[in-house]
């Protein structure tokens, strides 16, 4: 492709590059989704299949250097015996480190503390009706694993640490429903929250410490529910119903300690989510039609939505913002060969400038399955910072006239490209 001036920079254009630098002002602009660019890496080369299973979840959270932590499923099928895994970024490499092996098969629950140290909850035994709830913490190098509940039947579990670094575990258990297990500093409490559950559990805490659970009901007529502590007592509440089974449900809390609930309403019937007006009166939307399943929801600064989820056709991994009154969706990662999943069990987080990273699982039929990290950037935030500044300045000035500085996404560097930079001065809104 030709190039104005030989591929070489005039010196008008440099000059304006240079006192928008030195100036350090300019328009912020802040786009859509499809503007984003993505960069993806793989974590662990050796995970377990979660297309042949279900309990491989992931959960993945950012500490306060925007390093992102993840709790997953390692081991390939048909083994027997798999390992609950953690992943922390140490700022130039992955460390990963086996929490538990013994017969752990799902569930990896994730909170960080306030010293950055992660506690994990998860299922020990691979057969659902003998599930035994474990919960693991740091401890000098190595790992305390407790089981707080000793009964047989749990099989899924979600973990939050309150104001004081205890943890509040809501999980599922066979014959019981929906439980709810808290360390109190000296002991272990429990509570039944409803009797009705059957699995799909998301928790979160409020700012005084309350908890909140989304979760999935009743049998063989499935629904939505929410359920809450007052301060005083259990309430629950019916958000959606359905005939199939709910794949996934996923919590978060507003800055007014309002819950808003990602859902996948059965098989067939596409994401969903729910935000409360108040307790009682909730409005509900499609964020998108289909084959979508475990969703998993983020909230941005402004309580704005963001969702990840496996389009379940395709075996491509989607992530979903709302602007105004409209869902933007964007594809992170696909491929046409129908034997390569990508994007099952997802876990989202947002990170410098509210720009979304999602751990997740890749699957080729031919190759072990992978642990993968993706994470979205500004078009000019070359060095993924968060913001546009004289370092992206001088990477697509050291770009031009190849590809590697492309800001508007025609494929190679040029004048247009440093105005879109410009553009786009400053640090993110």
């Amino acid at each position: 492709m030709r190039k104005e001036n030989g591929g070489r920079i005039s010196s008008s254009v440099l000059f304006i590059a240079l006192i928008a630098a030195l100036g350090g002002a300019g328009a912020s602009s802040w786009g859509a989704p499809d503007d984003h660019r993505w960069s993806t890496e793989v974590v662990d080369e050796d995970c377990t299949n979660a297309d042949d299973y279900e309990g491989a979840d992931i959960t993945l959270l950012l500490d306060a250097e925007d390093h992102p932590h993840i709790a997953y499923i390692n081991g390939e099928l048909p083994n027997t015996v798999l390992a609950i895994r953690y992943a922390r970024w140490l700022g130039e490499t992955w460390d990963l480190v086996t929490v538990d092996d013994d017969d752990t098969w799902g569930n990896a629950g994730l909170a960080l503390d306030g010293y950055q140290r992660a506690h994990l909850s998860y299922r020990e035994s691979g057969w659902y009706g003998q599930g035994v709830l474990r919960y693991a913490r740091p401890d000098n190098g190595g790992w305390i694993v407790e089981e707080p509940d000793p009964a047989q039947g749990m099989s899924c579990s979600s973990i939050a640490l309150d104001s004081q670094g205890y943890p509040h575990i809501a999980y599922y258990m066979q014959g019981a429903g929906l439980k709810y297990a808290r360390w109190t500093g000296t002991e272990w409490t429990f509570a039944t929250p409803d009797a009705d559950c059957c699995g799909a559990i998301s928790l979160a805490l409020d700012s005084q410490d309350r908890p909140y659970i989304s979760y999935a009901a009743g049998n063989p007529w499935y629904n939505v529910r929410c359920a809450w502590w007052d301060g005083a007592q259990w309430h629950w509440l019916m958000l959606d119903y359905e005939t199939a089974t709910p794949y996934a449900t996923s919590i978060q809390l507003s800055s007014e300690d309002r819950p808003r609930i990602a859902y996948a309403k059965g098989a067939q019937n596409g994401v969903w989510y729910a935000r409360a007006i108040n307790m009682w009166v909730w409005m509900r939307e499609m964020v998108e039609d289909g084959n979508m399943w475990s969703p998993v929801l983020a909230l941005d600064a402004d309580n704005r939505p963001h969702i990840a989820y496996y389009v379940a056709n395709d075996g491509a991994l989607a992530y979903a913002t709302k602007s105004d009154e409209t869902w933007d969706i964007q594809i992170v990662e696909d491929d046409a060969s129908p034997s390569i999943r990508i994007g099952r069990e997802p876990s989202i987080a947002l990170g410098v400038c509210d720009l979304p990273r999602i751990a997740y699982y890749y699957h080729d039929s031919s190759e072990p399955c992978q642990l993968k990290y993706a994470r979205a950037r500004r078009p000019a935030d070359f060095d993924g910072d968060g913001d546009v500044d004289t370092a992206d300045l001088l990477h697509l000035l050291a770009c031009w006239g190849t590809p590697c500085g492309d800001v508007d996404g025609d494929g190679d560097t040029d004048t247009a490209d440093l105005l879109a930079l410009l553009a786009a001065w400053g640090e993110c809104p």
